[in-house]
């Protein structure tokens, strides 16, 4: 007996003579008596057995010959056993399993020697492979599903220079996708121009990334009379998404029936062993934290095709390419190609410099000439290795989004508090008052931003510092924002009228649950302490909710969410953090969705908002904004809009991007470190518009609109919280706030779908 016989082998025999795509298979010797077998594999036998990790005791060779005969030769030091059947099923792929006589018989991989390769000739019709079968063809988007075929690989194993996927995929992919299929398999193949091998899927969320991974790596892992192009894909992923990948992975291959596949899912350290990681045939879904605690073993295993990660062949997998700055695009770029855009200092002075100066509003015409043709030369380079398409590819299947930025009034509380605050920074900036810590800015801007969601937070939180501080000195501003509470009856209480936030939420609340209450709401936050301020609410509302953080395990996450989108589940909210949460989850469950605080970089948001407006939601989406009205908030929402316009360089989108620079400087810290209450809204007088918030059409300089920073939102729609009672849609559930509602902006992605 041999218990180590299988594992052995995986580990070092199978892994020397297995060969890299495009390469021939090693030949091997064999008995005279095999001369005239027409295919040969290297299988493992062991006896037959009900358990899911069978015991394999001996290494065999299996053969096969016209007409389904197959004769297994075990070859063992204490066994020599020869044993011949017909299989009923002689297409054989590694990782099968099958009985064969009174042994259980696992296939490793098919060994080539010249006899079976002169007799190709004499295959079953089904096995056989011509010469005109020799290319996959590339799929053609116009054409018909019918007309799809499904061709295999070149005898030598080799890539070849066109793909076709079976008719099952036409039926389900849409054009786009079968597109972006094509796509990945040209850059990973080395098919393309320039000889790299790696990608960037860079479609906006919801345009499915996941499915176009899924259907490329199974058509690459299908044998057809040779071994498959691909035999082991590594995919990383957060945590929280490993169970919705084997889930979407199973949901696939179910479509592709002839896919043969094993999802090996490793998400503690008990689950990554030698026989799981060297599978053939086999997707293993890792989490980034596993892999990098594991990494040694991770290198022992030879990997095919590594979906973000580092490999021969690399797709990376992004709906925003560009989140805060163009290096971030190099650094993307360069990860999956090394070396294309050139070294990181020449990216920055041949494309950076003259793109973000062409942005600037002292830059003249050359300076923005030149920087149009440097972003035309840069999508030129770009376009050989990333593809990127908007949800506008996906409009006419997503149903109708409206978005509402909804600027709200501070408490009274919150606006006292707040003054104090600014007054702290501004001594600080004079030196009046001295920190120890050299980074007080920021948490003069964390603490404004606890303020804005809740006073509350603000309190416990500074309370917390002045506690654990021995140093009272440390403390002088902590110190003085408690003061400001001092004369509060509700200090510490997390009451609905003591935010202007809250009270807006826990009205849109009680209106979407009037009006609509088969409709369901997910919730969005930053900050976990605010997700507790909300929860507390909403249980004593008596709302039903599930929970989504950083707290949450990943095998409760995947059956939250798929409780959560069931039609019978009457669960009214999903609270979720969006840093935990906002990444890959489905939510189609619910149709509102309410981002309660805006993040610096708008990634989070963008990603949080794309839970509920997808592929499979049928009902109109409604995302609602909560911005407290003249505090950070609205610099938050007017540098998120400065960013959304850097991104669109990559989509190429427009030409004239009016941005200033990107980085905080001390004048930007000025305006952010102000609370301004003499206005309804800060972010509509930028735009310098006429239209006061009221129906009557917009107007402003084309001159100013030219070099203002929120251009984009001029477009959108604007009404003044005086109005929203007669003139605001009633589906929104945006009436009766008492006057907390100072400002709307409203937009949707159907121009013929009104918002007022």
């Amino acid at each position: 007996m041999l218990k180590s016989a299988a594992p052995s082998r995986l580990d070092g025999t199978r892994e020397s003579k297995v060969q890299r795509s495009g390469q021939e298979k090693a030949a091997v010797t064999l008995p005279s008596q095999h001369e005239n077998c027409l295919r040969h594999f290297e299988v493992l036998v062991g006896k037959p057995s009900t358990r899911k990790r069978k015991h394999w005791q001996y290494d065999a060779v299996l053969c096969l010959r016209a007409r389904g005969d197959a004769t297994l030769e075990v070859n063992a030091p204490d066994v020599q056993r020869t044993i011949s059947c017909r299989l009923r099923n002689s297409e054989l792929y590694p990782g099968q399993q099958f009985r064969m006589a009174n042994v259980e018989v696992m296939v490793l991989q098919e060994s080539v020697s010249q006899s079976a390769a002169d007799a190709s000739g004499d295959l079953p019709t089904h096995l056989r492979t011509s010469a005109s079968d020799d290319a996959l063809r590339e799929v053609n988007t116009s054409a018909q599903p019918s007309a799809s075929r499904s061709l295999p690989p070149t005898s030598g194993n080799e890539w070849s220079e066109e793909l076709s996927l079976d008719p099952c995929w036409s039926a389900v992919l849409r054009p786009h996708q079968r597109e972006g299929v094509c796509f990945l398999y040209k850059c990973i193949s080395g098919l393309n121009s320039f000889g790299k091998y790696g990608a960037v899927l860079a479609d906006e969320m919801g345009l499915g990334k996941s499915v176009q991974c899924i259907a490329l790596v199974l058509a690459l892992m299908k044998r057809y009379g040779t071994p498959p192009l691909l035999n082991r894909v590594l995919l990383l992923a957060p945590c929280s998404l490993l169970a919705n990948w084997r889930n979407e992975i199973f949901k696939w291959t179910n479509v592709d029936k002839r896919s043969q596949v094993q999802v090996v899912l490793m998400q503690s350290k008990r689950d990554i062993d030698s026989s799981r990681l060297h599978r053939p045939n086999s997707i293993l879904l890792v989490s980034y934290e596993m892999f990098l605690r594991n990494e040694q073993l991770f290198n022992q295993c030879r990997i095919d095709l590594l979906i973000c990660d580092e490999a021969h062949r690399r797709i990376l997998l992004t709906g925003t390419p560009v989140q805060n700055n163009l290096c971030e695009l190099y650094s993307l770029c360069d990860f999956a190609n090394p070396g294309v855009l050139g070294l990181p200092e020449e990216f920055r002075s041949l494309y950076v410099k003259p793109i973000l100066g062409s942005m600037s509003m002292e830059a003249d015409d050359a300076a923005r000439c030149y920087g149009r043709l440097k972003r035309k030369r840069l999508n030129e380079q770009l376009s050989q290795f990333l593809l990127r398409r908007t949800q506008e590819t996906i409009m006419p299947y997503l149903p109708t989004k409206v978005d509402y930025a909804v600027f709200c009034r501070p408490s009274p509380l919150q606006a006292r508090v707040y003054r104090q605050i600014v007054r702290l920074a501004k001594m600080m900036m004079d030196g009046e008052i001295i920190s120890s810590r050299p980074e007080w800015h920021l948490t003069i801007l964390d603490y404004m931003r606890k303020l804005c969601n809740h006073p509350a937070i603000l309190f416990y939180s500074c309370q917390e510092y002045v506690n654990k501080t021995a140093d009272s000195s440390n403390t002088v501003a902590q110190r003085n924002i408690l003061d400001e509470f001092a004369g509060t009856s509700s200090v510490g209480e997390t009451r609905v009228e003591d935010c202007g936030k809250l009270f807006v939420l826990a009205n849109l609340l009680r209106n979407v649950r009037q009006c609509y209450p088969d409709e369901k709401v997910v919730i969005a936050s930053n900050f976990t302490e605010t997700l507790n301020v909300i929860q507390s609410y909403c249980v004593s509302a008596g709302y039903s909710l599930y929970r989504l953080d950083g707290s949450t395990s990943a095998a409760a996450r995947q059956k939250m969410v798929d409780s959560f989108n069931s039609e019978s589940d009457r669960t009214f909210l999903f609270l979720l953090s969006t840093k935990a949460g906002g990444l890959g989850l489905n939510l189609i469950g619910a149709n509102r969705l309410v981002l309660y605080d805006l993040d610096w970089n708008p990634t989070f948001d963008k990603q949080a908002m794309a839970r509920v407006w997808r592929d499979g939601q049928r009902r109109v989406c409604r995302i609602y904004r909560l911005i407290s009205t003249g505090t950070i908030e609205e610099c938050i929402f007017q540098r998120q809009v400065k960013k959304g316009e850097v991104a669109q360089v990559v989509d190429s989108l427009i030409e004239d991007l009016s941005v200033n620079c990107l980085q905080i400087s001390l004048e930007d810290l000025k305006n952010i470190l102000a609370l301004n209450l003499n206005t309804s809204c800060a972010t509509h007088d930028l735009l310098a518009c006429c239209c006061d918030g009221g129906i009557e059409e917009k107007s402003a300089a084309e001159e100013k609109l030219h070099f203002c920073s929120v251009k984009p939102l001029y477009e959108w729609t604007h009404l003044s919280g005086s109005l929203l009672d007669t003139h605001s849609d009633k589906d929104s559930c945006l009436r009766s706030f008492g006057g907390v509602v100072s400002f709307l902006f409203s937009q949707s992605n159907r121009s013929e779908f009104r918002t007022v």
